[in-house]
């Protein structure tokens, strides 16, 4: 050792002096390097291969609770190693490595803008830029007006809104409900509307225009950050990663939070770099702007600060003065054009904060459950690209990464080479971007993790990063080249150019061409998997494609087809659905009530009817098949599955409708008899009747009571008269008799005698009212069912709330009942074995069932039934919500399902 000098300082000069020794080795730096990035991309892919395990592998596993918890630790685990040492291997690849390139901004004259431009260092990436922006259309408008099928929610809801203010109703600022969003946007898509005309192509057209306006700026980002190539990479990467794509076709406003994002970070790192200080001031406006998009841009701000600062510190371009003082410029800029959402927000504060509160991972925990959340969020956004992604349907495939396994690995290595690096505030940016708007999810509702929605605004930061590693391959090959071209500068030319080279008279090493198709390979494999993946996997997905309300828009289509002529009756998930609305705005003017199985099935319309129902109503849809075979029926199910049906649709004719209607009639006088179908007991035989008096009349049927109740029942005929009501007679006398009958909600038995002596009106009224002709029924198996009495208690006790006919005990009720949990139902009646033999018995139920035949308890197990009725009981507990209830059986040689109503009877 040197007298005087540290042993560190030593070490220090040996380690410069045998690496400069290395780096003088051209061609060995150009092979070592080469062979460190093909070991990190190759180790990168085997720990995405691990990760993927966790994600495509946990709907197994999870069935699997020791063994399938040890595979995925142990899968993440190792995924998580082998990504470590990727990020060691591509840090070692690009040591010393120059991956940023300085940028020309213009030439001295045009003549030497343009022949920079063709310079292959320039026009190489330009055309792959180029190409990558023809792929982002491509992707954004393929299928646009078909795919997604279903309009979700929050999508119709912007729609109503914008529909409105062209009907002259203008909100304020702010939206408050379930909107929680600046009006600016509604404004847009009401203008969209009014060029393009209603409807949710157009709604989806202006995401679109907002996720294509980002891909030309993150070039620009990408390029004035890194250089050209990068540019071109990053861009292509955002075109077609189907993160973006998916928001770029939905007709909510986070892409363009995502969009004024990118350009507000474009122009602040121009402005801090001196090239003009107007950049200063359209950053401060896109800063400004990004609010109105949503909350998604929260963060970026932050981001900015921070860029700023970093900038200050380690390569500040601007005198001290002024560098402050472009941060002032852009925050006044930014509370100007923000200020009206402002100037509101201080007047409305809790509506403002309304949704960030509701939607907080702190909200109603502990201190130490609000640590574990979020340090579990956190665990699980940070694993979203690579692993587990979003499990909502609207945002990804349920459960997949985010990212596809190419653009997963080369943002994982990108992530190494900008933390190698992170001095330099270029490499900074982007890693500061991913930590911070990643925050927007982290803190979002625990259950809801990891959230790719709130979150999207990351995107051009995942695109910048992954472009790092495929930069550097790139300028690897640079350093290969054959002679410059004369009148050439030295680092001006770039070897990959096979289909160029020999136009300039320069030579193309082997190695530079391999690289170049490599890179090409990787690309184009990078944009298959995208497509391949949105197009052929997501939208095709069984839980995607029903994710965005999609059977409430094909209901609301069909009932859109078919016009204001039909009697609709919807299962109540679909009422109140602005998706409704949307399509078919009638249903605004109060066409289509809720589905009350009691109430509607049979049909009480005067003229044709139509059911939309939904995915747990099926037993329902197999009772109109059964009840009316001359009706039109379809199931609407995700492409190339027949499981599971979103909606049952259920066309009945008007003809088909009155068939059931009505009462039998039996007319006798003397030795001649008469029969027909009556529409209602309500006949005015002052002048004629059916027959010569006197006759014997007897009107039998089903009578339907709309509500459980007491009703006030009246019988008038000019004779003696008999009412008899669920096989007893209620009342008789002569010429009017009365009665007070409290009756459940449905079907009752209904036999009307009378000996009519005299001209007169027979008529049957309820409350002081002719009973409607829509109430009166005759058909086969017409008052098959259970009884079901329905109790606001957990023990079966007291007056029921509510008794009605059901036809089979198969529901899962949403809100079809006028009460809330807990409540407890007993249905009772009869249960017809049709042949003797042993009848698997099944009851599922939320909270608790029990099934009691001929007054014993029956056990999930095979039960012998004699043929013919035995009593039945079903009991019902439900406490937590979501109330549910299904009982099936499997007959001697039949198939499982729900007890059909004809097996089925309340006595």
């Amino acid at each position: 050792m040197t007298q005087g000098r540290p042993f560190n300082s030593e070490v220090f000069a040996l380690w410069r002096q045998l690496t400069g020794r290395l780096t003088s080795n051209h061609a060995l730096v150009f092979w070592g390097r080469l062979a460190l990035w093909g070991a990190a991309f190759v180790t990168a892919f085997m720990g995405q291969m691990q990760l993927t395990i966790v994600s495509r592998g946990s709907s197994f596993l999870r069935h699997l609770p020791v063994v399938g918890d040890h595979i995925q630790e142990t899968s993440l685990g190792r995924g998580v190693v082998y990504m470590a040492v990727a990020t060691v291997f591509i840090i070692a690849a690009t040591w010393g490595l120059r991956i940023h390139e300085d940028i020309e901004e213009r030439g001295s004259s045009q003549r030497d803008s343009l022949r920079r431009l063709l310079r292959p260092a320039v026009a190489v990436p330009l055309a792959l830029a180029v190409v990558a922006l023809g792929l982002g259309l491509a992707f954004r408008i393929y299928r646009l007006t078909s795919e997604p099928l279903g309009i979700w929610f929050d999508e119709a809801q912007n729609g109503l809104i914008a529909r409105a203010i062209l009907d002259g109703d203008f909100p304020p600022i702010f939206i408050g409900g379930f909107t929680q969003l600046p009006s600016l946007f509604f404004y847009i898509f009401a203008g969209a509307f009014a060029l393009m005309g209603e409807g949710i192509v157009t709604l989806r057209s202006v995401s679109t225009l907002g996720g294509l306006l980002a891909l030309p700026v993150i070039f620009l980002l990408g390029r004035e950050l890194f250089g050209w190539r990068v540019g071109a990479l990053a861009v292509f990467f955002l075109a077609v990663m189907r993160w973006h794509v998916n928001f770029s076709r939905f007709g909510v406003t986070n892409v363009w939070a995502t969009f004024f994002a990118v350009a507000a970070i474009y122009f602040l790192v121009r402005g801090l770099r001196g090239k003009g200080w107007w950049n200063l001031v359209v950053a401060g406006v896109f800063t400004g702007l990004g609010p109105y998009a949503g909350f998604y841009f929260t963060f970026i701000p932050v981001v900015m600060v921070l860029f700023w600062l970093h900038s200050a510190f380690s390569s500040r371009v601007l005198s001290l003065r002024d560098h402050v003082l472009a941060m002032v410029v852009v925050g006044a800029m930014a509370v100007i054009v923000h200020a009206p959402v402002e100037m509101w927000a201080f007047q409305h504060w809790d509506q403002y904060t309304a949704r960030t509160d509701q939607a907080s991972i702190l909200k109603d925990k502990t201190r130490d459950e609000q640590i574990r959340a979020v340090l579990k969020s956190t665990k699980e956004h940070a694993l979203m690209f690579n692993s587990f992604g979003d499990r909502n349907g609207r945002h990804n495939i349920p459960g997949e990464p985010m990212l596809d396994a190419f653009t997963g690995v080369f943002f994982v290595l990108g992530i190494g080479v900008s933390a190698m690096r992170i001095r330099r505030p270029e490499y900074f940016l982007p890693l500061v971007w991913l930590a911070l708007v990643l925050q927007s999810g982290i803190w979002s509702l625990d259950f809801e993790a990891p959230q790719g929605f709130r979150s999207s605004a990351v995107t051009p930061a995942v695109a910048l990063l992954a472009a790092l590693p495929l930069g550097a391959l790139w300028a690897m090959a640079g350093s290969q080249r054959g002679p410059a071209p004369e009148g050439e500068a030295e680092g001006d030319w770039f070897g990959w150019r096979p289909w160029l080279a020999g136009l300039r008279g320069a030579t193309l090493s082997p190695a530079s061409l391999a690289i170049a198709l490599t890179v090409l390979f990787l690309l184009a494999q990078t944009a298959y998997r995208n497509w391949d993946t949105y197009f052929g996997s997501q939208l095709r997905h069984a839980v995607v494609w029903q994710t965005y309300s999609t059977d409430v828009t094909i209901a609301a289509r069909e009932m859109e087809r078919l016009g204001s002529g039909y009697d609709y009756r919807l299962s109540t998930l679909f009422t109140g659905q602005p998706t409704m609305e949307f399509v078919y705005p009638e249903v605004g003017n109060g066409i289509g009530l809720g589905f009350d199985w009691a109430r509607d099935i049979p049909a009480t319309s005067d003229g044709p009817a139509a059911f939309f129902l939904d995915i747990t109503k099926e037993p329902f849809y197999d009772w109109l098949q059964a009840l009316y075979p001359q009706g039109e029926f379809h199931r609407y199910s995700p492409p190339g599955v027949s499981d599971p049906v979103l909606v049952y649709e259920a066309i009945i004719p008007g003809e088909a409708v009155q068939v059931l209607r009505g009462l039998d009639a039996t007319y006798r006088s003397g030795d001649q008899v008469i029969t027909r179908r009556e529409a209602a007991l309500d006949l005015d035989w002052s002048r004629e009747a059916p027959d010569a008096l006197p006759l014997e009349a007897v009107w039998a049927g089903f009578l339907k009571a709309p509500d459980y109740r007491d009703y006030q029942l009246a019988l008038e005929a000019p004779g003696r008269i008999r009412l008899f009501l669920d096989g007893e007679l209620l009342v008789e006398g002569d010429g009017r008799v009365d009665a007070v009958r409290r009756l459940y909600k449905g079907e009752h038995e209904l036999r009307v005698e009378a000996r009519v002596e005299q001209p007169g009106r027979v008529r049957l009224s309820w409350d002081g009212e002719p009973v409607p002709p829509d109430a009166y029924f005759a058909y086969r198996y017409a008052g098959h069912g259970l009884l079901g009495s329905f109790y606001t208690n957990d023990n079966w006790e007291g007056e029921p709330e509510l008794q009605e006919l059901d036809p089979f005990v198969g529901f899962r009720y949403h809100a079809e009942l006028p009460f809330a949990s807990p409540f407890t139902v007993s249905w009772q009646g009869y249960l017809e074995a049709p042949v003797s033999g042993d009848y698997v018995l099944e009851l599922e139920a939320i909270d608790s069932g029990q099934l009691f035949i001929d007054g014993g308890e029956v056990l999930p197990t095979p039960y012998t039934l004699t043929e013919g009725r035995h009593a039945i009981e079903v009991r019902f507990l439900n406490v937590g919500g979501f109330p549910n209830i299904f009982l099936y059986w499997t007959p001697p040689d039949g198939e499982r399902e729900v007890i059909p109503p004809v097996w089925l009877s309340p006595r």
